[in-house]
């Protein structure tokens, strides 16, 4: 298993918790850290198509 695959599960936890601290932000109207919190957001996602990519190409390479 591939070093993205193996991190897919911390990934999806680290972009709950942006998630949630994107909206606790957005409430208390810190737009810059609402900022932040959505650049984040956008490069957790980024990791979780790279992760579930190489988890589906190692799967391909498996059924061979």
């Amino acid at each position: 298993m591939s070093t993205a695959a193996r991190m897919l599960p911390m990934i999806w936890v680290r972009f709950a918790a942006l998630l949630i601290f994107g909206i606790y932000v957005a409430y208390r109207q810190a737009w810059w850290l609402l900022v932040f919190a959505v650049v984040m957001m956008l490069l957790t996602i980024s990791q979780l198509v790279v992760g579930h990519r190489a988890r589906r190409e190692e799967q391909a390479e498996l059924r061979q």
